[in-house]
């Protein structure tokens, strides 16, 4: 009895090594150091950073946009959707703010961009039908969108983006 009476006085008198006011504040700045490097590094192995200087934004920031979710770009899966804003000349790409650090938006000419039908390429959505975009100046990169999301960009583009159902 007189042991748990001790352990009670203990864990009352319990000292912070901080202020508890400023627990807020700490929680957020620990989000922001963990949060930040894991989006530059995501934009880094996605691809996405090797888009944004070949491809500058033009977006004017007009027209309709439509979230893509998910995005898969390089080996990165953008779960939280990407932004895809079509225009007359260029399909614009950015990321909601949340995301946004070490995402710059970019924008790609209709005529860089060709399209085919492909398959989502890892568990749990292996073999799901998606939409792949492939930009001429990083051929290579592996952009895919689901198939609904393609269906209303494609009727966005006002003919400019046509899906080549024989490369697969």
């Amino acid at each position: 009895m007189l042991f748990t009476a001790l352990l009670a006085v203990q864990r009352r008198s319990f000292p912070l090594p901080f202020d508890a006011r400023y627990l807020p504040l700490l929680v957020v700045a620990l989000v922001v150091i963990a949060w930040a490097p894991m989006l530059f590094l995501t934009a880094r192995t996605s691809g996405w950073r090797r888009l944004a200087p070949l491809y500058r934004d033009r977006n004017p920031g007009t027209g309709r946009s439509i979230r893509c979710s998910p995005v898969l770009m390089g080996v990165s899966n953008y779960r939280g959707g990407a932004r895809l804003t079509p225009d007359e000349s260029h399909l614009h790409f950015a990321l909601p703010a949340l995301q946004r650090p070490g995402h710059p938006p970019f924008s790609v000419p209709w005529s860089d961009i060709s399209a085919s039908r492909d398959e989502w390429a890892w568990f749990p959505m292996k073999g799901h039908p998606m939409v792949r975009l492939t930009l001429a100046k990083d051929p290579d990169l592996r952009v895919l969108i689901p198939v609904r999301d393609a269906a209303r960009l494609i009727a966005a583009s006002g003919g400019q983006l046509v899906v080549d159902h024989s490369r697969v």
